[in-house]
C-alpha cells in the first residue's frame, strides 16, 4: 500500500526558486564548424541553456496561479486566465498546461528532488508525471524509479492501472463536508470556492465531490457524462444501470436507435418474439 500523505490547509511556499540564468557567451556558429569537438561543446552549452530556460518558464507558469498574478490581470482565477493564456503567452494551451505540471512538481517536491540529486537533464519533462505517480505509489520507490528510469519507463509507470495493492484509498471512515467557502475531507479542506461562483454551481460541485468520493471508497471507479437536463442525467442513468444489469446476467446488450419511445416498445416486442422463436430453433 503506498503511504498515504495528510491534506493539510497550509499556506503555499513563498521561497524564492533561484536559478542560473543562461549565458549569453556561448555562440551559435558551432552548427557549421568542421571541427567534432566545437559542434559537441556548442551542443552541450546550448542544450544546459535551453533545459534552464525551459525550467524557468515552468516555474513562471506555475508561480502565475501560486501567487494569484493573475489578479492583476484582472482575471478572477487561474481558470479565466488560463482561456485567453495562449494570446498572451504566445504558445498551445497544452504547452501552457504540460509547463504549469512541471513547475508545480518542482515547487511541491524540490526537498525530495534535491535529496535525490535532481539534474534537469534527462529528467525536466518526467516532473509532467511526477505528481501523478505519488497518487499511486510508495513515495520512496517513486523518487527512485524517477532517479533512475528512462522518461518512457517512468511514463509508464505512472500511468500504468490503479492496483488494489498500490494506490491510496479513502479510508472508510472519512467524512465530506460542505460550506459556502470551502468542501472538506474529513476536517481538512481540499477545495476552495470562488466567492462569486454561483450557488447553483456551488451546489453541483459539491454534489460531483460527494459522489466521487463515494464510489472511491467502494475501489470502484467514476465516470462523468455531459448532459443538457436532469431529466437527461435520469434516462442515462436509467439506461446504464439496465446494461450492466445485462453484462451482469451473462447477456450481450444491443442497442437500437429509434425515433420514440413508441417505436421502441415495437421493437422490443418484435426482438422478444424473434429471439424467442430463434432460441427455440437452437
Amino acid at each position: 500500500m503506498a503511504r498515504q500523505r495528510a491534506i493539510q490547509n497550509i499556506p503555499l511556499e513563498t521561497t524564492k526558486e533561484v536559478l542560473e540564468a543562461p549565458t549569453d557567451q556561448y555562440s551559435l556558429d558551432f552548427y557549421n564548424s568542421d571541427n567534432l569537438a566545437e559542434v559537441e561543446n556548442g551542443i552541450k552549452d546550448v542544450q544546459t541553456g535551453i533545459l534552464t530556460s525551459h525550467l524557468a518558464v515552468s516555474l513562471g507558469i506555475a508561480n502565475i496561479d501560486r501567487k494569484a498574478l493573475y489578479i492583476q490581470a484582472g482575471y478572477k482565477t487561474y481558470t479565466k486566465y488560463f482561456k485567453e493564456a495562449d494570446i498572451k503567452l504566445n504558445m498551445p494551451k497544452q504547452t501552457i498546461s504540460d509547463y504549469k505540471k512541471i513547475g508545480e512538481a518542482y515547487l511541491r517536491n524540490r526537498s525530495e528532488l534535491k535529496r535525490i540529486g535532481f539534474q534537469r537533464e534527462g529528467n525536466l519533462h518526467k516532473l509532467r508525471f511526477l505528481d501523478q505517480a505519488l497518487q499511486k505509489h510508495d513515495p520512496d520507490e517513486v523518487f527512485k524509479r524517477f532517479k533512475s528510469e528512462s522518461f518512457r519507463k517512468f511514463k509508464e509507470y505512472a500511468e500504468e492501472s490503479e492496483r488494489s495493492d498500490s494506490i491510496t484509498r479513502v479510508p472508510q471512515d472519512y467524512t465530506i463536508s460542505t460550506t459556502k467557502d470551502r468542501i472538506s475531507l474529513d476536517g481538512n479542506p481540499v477545495l476552495s470556492f470562488d466567492p462569486e461562483l454561483p450557488e447553483l454551481e456551488r451546489k453541483g460541485v459539491s454534489a460531483a465531490v460527494r459522489e466521487y468520493y463515494r464510489t472511491f471508497k467502494r475501489n470502484l471507479r467514476t465516470v462523468v457524462f455531459d448532459v443538457d437536463s436532469e431529466d437527461e442525467e435520469k434516462e442515462t442513468t436509467k439506461y446504464l444501470k439496465r446494461i450492466f444489469k445485462i453484462k451482469g446476467d451473462g447477456d450481450t446488450p444491443c442497442i437500437l436507435s429509434v425515433y420514440d419511445e413508441g417505436e421502441g416498445k415495437a421493437v422490443k416486442r418484435k426482438v422478444s418474439i424473434f429471439l424467442k422463436e430463434y432460441r427455440g430453433r437452437k
